[in-house]
């Protein structure tokens, strides 16, 4: 049997046209802040708290309101912001507006997290301490509310300042994973192997990108290798392309082991940086296969019975089925957002729609949930 699919042409859709940006592609140590929460979050202004409540939308008068009050988990909370633009705590809550968790955050300088609390409603569940040596982050131990270790990180550096070495362990202290990085000439990350405490290497990812130098490099595929008893196991590999200016990736492909592309992600972003538009295609294989008739078979002698399988997924056929045998890209499902702004250029409010058929020409979708935040400033 020889594995084997067939492609439709020209069912890659082109994405809107943006401006090619520089994605992070080397990594430095987490202490080494460029960034405060606010850019990463793409909020402008010195924000200080903000407030986000979801609803299911509806439509009134003419206008889309809030509907009844929609529980989705990690969205209902409350952030607030330190003066330097750092998340100082963040709380969830439930329909009833009462405290699910929460986190507080302490720095010993902008940007620097020394301690977080967690907390389960009330309940302290667990604190993470940070230590650092020169700026650069050491350890990293969890432990419970009363202070029993649950896990702890240690880090591991080139001489250049790189990250080498992920090191966990367990509650017991006992080394569980390992995380190797490794980097080319020009300090940009191009391998990282994962292993067992034991030592067994169980998978590894290779990273290739556009570009030459570690200011233009931009990163262009992830291709992944698992491994069972010590044997390798090839599972395809993974594509980014089409970057715009705040370094996001416009469209991801998935290729299984044949190197043939069998999902593509779309992504489209408004000048602001925030997602408006999300789309995934997958590949639709229709196998024609002949079935021998049978006594009790309804159908008419002079034809053919015929039983048609529709998978997404790598199908195996014989050579001489090929030519009964046939494939395209489905339609495509996703969302798409629509938002309100402040006199600051952030969303306030968020309306989200899900695509239940997508084509060329003609977009089907029902409209889903309203998200309605409340911002701050100093």
């Amino acid at each position: 049997m020889k594995k084997q699919l067939l492609i439709a042409g020209g069912v890659i859709c082109t994405l809107m046209a943006a401006s090619c940006g520089t994605a992070v592609t080397t990594e430095t140590p987490e202490a080494k802040i460029s960034r405060n929460d606010l850019s990463k979050e793409r909020l402008n202004g010195n924000v200080k708290t903000i407030r986000q409540r979801v609803y299911w939308s509806q439509e009134k008068f003419g206008r889309i309101e809030k509907g009844r009050p929609q529980k989705l988990k990690s969205q209902d909370y409350l952030k607030e912001y330190d003066e330097d633009g750092f998340l100082a705590e963040e709380t969830f809550f439930d329909l009833r507006d009462s405290v699910i968790s929460r986190r507080k955050i302490t720095y010993d300088k902008p940007g620097q997290i020394v301690k977080e609390e967690v907390y389960d409603g009330l309940k302290l569940s667990s604190v993470v301490n940070y230590t650092y040596e020169n700026e650069t982050l050491q350890q990293k131990e969890t432990t419970d509310g009363e202070g029993k270790l649950k896990e702890r990180y240690v880090y591991v550096y080139y001489e250049s300042g790189l990250l080498m070495d992920e090191d966990k362990y367990n509650a017991d202290n006992k080394l569980s994973q390992k995380t190797v990085r490794t980097y080319d000439d020009y300090n940009t990350l191009k391998e990282k192997q994962y292993y067992w405490g034991g030592g067994s290497l169980y998978k590894k990812e290779s990273l290739q990108y556009y570009g030459e130098s570690d200011q233009d490099a931009v990163l262009a595929s992830v291709t992944t290798v698992k491994y069972e008893n010590k044997k390798p196991i090839f599972d395809g590999h993974v594509a980014y392309d089409r970057y715009n200016q705040f370094g996001d990736y416009q469209q991801r492909t998935v290729f299984d082991k044949a190197d043939i592309p069998t999902e593509v992600h779309e992504y489209s972003y408004d000048q602001f940086g925030n997602l408006t538009e999300y789309i995934v295609r997958k590949i639709v294989i229709h196998e024609t296969v002949k079935t021998e008739e049978t006594e009790d078979s309804e159908a008419d002698e002079s034809d053919d019975t015929v039983d048609v399988v529709e998978t997404i997924a790598e199908t195996e056929v014989n050579d001489d089925e090929l030519s009964n045998t046939g494939s395209e890209w489905d339609y495509g499902t996703g969302d798409f957002y629509e938002y309100s702004f402040d006199e600051k250029n952030n969303w306030t409010r968020k309306i989200t729609y899900k695509l239940t058929n997508v084509t060329d020409v003609a977009k089907e979708s029902a409209r889903q949930f309203y998200y309605d935040r409340t911002i701050t400033y100093y």
